[in-house]
């Protein structure tokens, strides 16, 4: 992937108001952690995984409510979500997370989450 494409992503989706950025955050910090964040997937993630869907977006109904939200990769057999948070939850608190039981309900597919 490259920086530029990136770049561009982020910057028009700032500007789309999809994403929101803290006062006093700028377009350019974000960028580069995106930067960051796309080289890593692509030296050590991707290789691994083969995905179906890219920010698949999802609406799903639980319980009577309308649940709209983005999946990272949706790969044939699970839906694999990418953290940027360099601390890795325990395994229990990952597995009952809301947002698990949303992918699962959106996909029918296990989720594996990658730090």
């Amino acid at each position: 992937m490259r920086c530029e494409s990136v770049a561009v992503g982020v910057v028009s989706s700032v500007e789309g108001g999809e994403v929101r950025l803290a006062e006093d955050q700028q377009p350019g910090s974000l960028v580069d952690k995106a930067a960051r964040i796309a080289r890593v997937w692509s030296d050590e993630a991707a290789p691994l995984v083969e995905p179906l869907e890219v920010e698949q977006r999802f609406n799903i109904v639980l319980a009577g409510v309308p649940v709209t939200g983005r999946i990272d990769v949706v790969t044939a057999t699970g839906v694999v979500d990418w953290k940027t948070s360099g601390k890795a939850p325990n395994a229990d608190d990952a597995a009952r997370s809301v947002q698990t039981e949303l992918y699962a309900a959106a996909t029918g597919k296990p989720v594996e989450y990658v730090y």
